[in-house]
């Protein structure tokens, strides 16, 4: 039997339900529509959240991506674009899931991967991918439920992709396994989160150090970072 225990305790990765599609105008917009309403979700997603697992969104292209501040985000075929649907629990103060969540990404595709404050990750000048978080309190649970989303240009090539991004094949010169990926990026994940449960919603040192060696613009994240505390954030 799968363990049902809350996915912050769990030392592996927690349940997953995935859903994919060929094609969405935006997985955020689904995911929150089913965060708000999970009894119009598909049957088996309440009980993957009420149980602490994560629901996964996936779509190989989006035709209506949303960024922060409701921008536009440029979704072609070739990209991992994903939401994750997940109550986290109430800490004393408020994580920093899309810092954290850029952070993973750029570990896992590399030491040349940087962030641009405080949701995006650049190869060189240009965007590789973006993040976005929406929290949101629950009246039927006692945890908030979290939408956390990710873009990411993983085999997009031009003329889909305009000059302004990069996709992962063109800096390694490769073609990735999508999938392979998302699974990487899903333990990863996991691992970063409970490190953030864990410090009570503060980021950990060592993420705070590795965040302050990848900073595209360090004084911009610096002056916002450093008020938070001195050891941990």
């Amino acid at each position: 039997m799968a363990d049902l225990s809350p996915w912050w305790v769990q030392p592996t990765r927690p349940a997953l339900q995935r859903y994919h599609w060929y094609s969405l105008p935006s997985s955020h917009t689904l995911a929150l529509t089913w965060a708000e309403s999970l009894a119009t979700a598909p049957q088996g997603v309440q009980f993957v959240i009420d149980h602490g697992g994560w629901v996964c969104l996936t779509s190989s292209e989006q035709t209506c991506g949303v960024g922060q501040f409701e921008r536009t985000f440029c979704a072609p075929e070739g990209g991992l674009y994903v939401s994750l649907i997940s109550l986290w629990p109430n800490t004393p103060h408020v994580p920093p899931i899309a810092l954290a969540t850029g952070l993973v990404v750029a570990q896992v595709l590399g030491a040349d991967y940087r962030l641009k404050w405080v949701n995006d990750v650049y190869w060189h000048d240009k965007k590789v991918a973006g993040v976005l978080v929406h929290r949101q309190t629950s009246a039927v649970h006692q945890n908030t439920v979290c939408v956390i989303s990710l873009g990411l240009n993983v085999n997009s090539q031009p003329p889909w992709l305009p000059h302004q991004y990069a996709s992962v094949r063109q800096n390694h010169h490769t073609r990735h396994d999508i999938d392979a990926l998302l699974q990487r990026l899903m333990a990863a994940l996991h691992t970063a989160y409970r490190h953030l449960i864990g410090q009570q919603g503060r980021l950990p040192l060592a993420m705070y150090d590795e965040i302050r060696q990848r900073a595209l613009h360090w004084q911009e994240a610096y002056d916002s970072l450093i008020p938070l505390g001195d050891h941990c954030l």
